[in-house]
């Protein structure tokens, strides 16, 4: 998948900025075993870059199953926020090193999370005390949210430059149990529903 560079003088880019309406949207239709999910479901993500950060904008349909916050906090990271209604990105910047990535969420409320996760293919250590500096973004209209995040690439440890890979996944949680629904734009294939699965990061390449 190629990312596009915006060249707006490395800045936040704002999550209604018209360079927006030029950048692909890809949507989002099955869950994490590839199955296709009920359309009110779908999501829909684009991605951009600058020199400072990595732009992720998501957009959702707000339905009556989604499980939403009714007191959110917006000023620091919501531990356990992936059990409501949650759009997600994991980057692992060193295609050589899958084992070593981040975790990235965001709610239609603004809540959010952030974390960087050790995986040695059996057990998973969370680093929750991680801080990006990310910034957030969201905006409710007509039945449909707008979430953004834009991270910076310093919290990534790299510095980016055109042509460069990483890699990564895109998944939305939403609904509740039993019929909770787990969808992702690479599908993991384990048995249960588990995005932790770096063997099916795929690949974003920064197009400059």
């Amino acid at each position: 998948m190629n990312i596009p560079f915006v060249d707006n003088g490395n800045e936040a880019l704002a999550l209604t900025d018209a360079r927006w309406s030029s950048i692909e949207e890809t949507t989002v239709r099955n869950d994490w075993m590839g199955n296709l999910c009920p359309s009110d479901r779908h999501f829909h993500f684009q991605m951009a870059w600058n020199r400072r950060f990595i732009f992720v904008r998501f957009r959702t349909m707000r339905t009556d199953d989604c499980v939403i916050g009714s007191n959110p906090v917006v000023d620091f990271k919501t531990l356990g926020l992936w059990d409501r209604d949650v759009c997600e990105i994991f980057i692992a910047p060193n295609p050589s090193d899958l084992l070593h990535y981040y975790e990235f969420e965001i709610a239609p409320t603004g809540e959010w999370v952030d974390l960087r996760i050790s995986f040695d293919g059996e057990q998973r250590k969370t680093l929750s005390d991680y801080n990006s500096d990310c910034l957030r973004e969201t905006v409710h209209s007509d039945g449909e949210d707008l979430m953004m995040l834009s991270i910076p690439w310093g919290s990534l440890g790299i510095e980016p430059f055109g042509t460069m890979k990483i890699m990564g996944n895109v998944f939305r949680c939403t609904g509740s149990d039993p019929d909770r629904g787990y969808l992702a734009l690479w599908p993991t294939g384990s048995e249960r529903p588990n995005f932790h699965v770096p063997s099916a990061f795929g690949c974003f390449n920064l197009v400059d």
